[in-house]
């Protein structure tokens, strides 16, 4: 099978916990990620230009398709369990073999590559049309 329809198969990651499948959603580990990375639900729900409650519900499903606990939730925000530790690196691998995916098969056959640029806005005013 090749590289991108694994990748594609990959897509949704299948758990198998208790004898019974759960599917995790991309936007799951999205949102697991951004929490880990912005330190609470609030800053992540604003990065992923979602509500909180949108990120709370897509923690829960996580959590429950795992049967732990990932987050421990208190005023400052959030931190990881031990449990979210593990997760984290797969949670990484996972979205990133789903970004591989997207941009293999998005590509139109024209092309071969896909070319990303970043600069500071300021370099990029003068270049960019009004």
């Amino acid at each position: 099978m090749g590289d991108a329809k694994i990748a594609v198969k990959r897509y949704y990651l299948l758990i198998n916990i208790e004898k019974s499948d759960t599917r995790m959603d991309i936007d799951e580990a999205r949102t697991f990620l951004a929490i880990c990375a912005h330190g609470s639900f609030l800053a992540a729900a604003e990065a992923l230009h979602v509500t909180q409650s949108t990120v709370s519900a897509r923690v829960q499903r996580l959590e429950a398709g795992l049967g732990t606990e990932l987050f421990v939730r208190n005023r400052r925000g959030a931190s990881l369990t031990l449990a979210g530790r593990r997760f984290y690196e797969h949670a990484k691998r996972l979205v990133r073999v789903a970004e591989q995916a997207r941009q293999e098969i998005g590509l139109p056959s024209r092309y071969t590559a896909t070319l990303r640029v970043g600069a500071r806005i300021a370099l990029w005013e003068n270049l960019l049309p009004a």
